[in-house]
């Protein structure tokens, strides 16, 4: 009998656990474990300007289909280095969380320290990074798709400034009005609002 169940399950499994559940393949699941400490960081692969400095490992990654970027997943470390900076606000057409492992970053919304976890929603600007210049900053990363910059300059309001790589007709940041926070990032000037 503990067999057949155990069977029963393993069948389910099989057909409920695509690669990645919001995912691009039809495949079954695969475990994945990495020994990121044995692993070697690379340079940001997503922008080639002021966020070149970062660097990332790559624990997972689901790739999105062509024309598609809200299929697939990417899981990562990301570290940016002591004192790196970055006054521009970004959004992206995806989600984005993050769980903040050493040091400290300041940016428009507050600052990352060691616990700080943010989920944030596709389309909300976010920016004005400035990493501490003891050790810089390391987390870990979940981005629902392919990872696209929208970069503003200029901006004077959320909602206003120029638009540099997108449409801002069809792909303009979202309003997010002052975002939940914990009281343990502090008070909050508004900038980057």
């Amino acid at each position: 009998m503990g067999i057949g169940v155990f069977q029963s399950l393993k069948q389910i499994r099989v057909i409920f656990v695509p690669e990645g559940g919001n995912t691009a393949s039809e495949k079954a699941g695969v475990l994945t474990i990495c020994d990121s400490a044995k692993m070697d960081w690379m340079d940001n692969i997503y922008e080639g300007d002021t966020q070149r400095f970062l660097q990332l490992k790559i624990l997972y990654h689901d790739p999105s289909p062509e024309g598609q970027n809200e299929k697939g997943f990417i899981t990562m470390l990301g570290w940016a280095p002591p004192g790196w900076t970055d006054d521009r606000l970004i959004h992206h057409p995806i989600f984005e969380e993050a769980y903040t492992l050493t040091g400290h970053m300041d940016y428009n919304f507050g600052r990352f320290t060691p616990g700080t976890y943010f989920f944030r929603p596709a389309k909300v600007k976010h920016g004005h990074f400035t990493a501490g210049e003891e050790m810089g900053t390391s987390w870990i990363f979940r981005l629902d798709g392919a990872l696209i910059n929208w970069v503003t300059l200029n901006s004077d309001v959320i909602v206003k400034g120029d638009a540099v790589n997108y449409d801002p007709e069809t792909q303009a940041p979202l309003m997010a009005g002052i975002p939940v926070r914990s009281k343990s990032t502090g008070p909050w000037d508004l900038d980057g609002q």
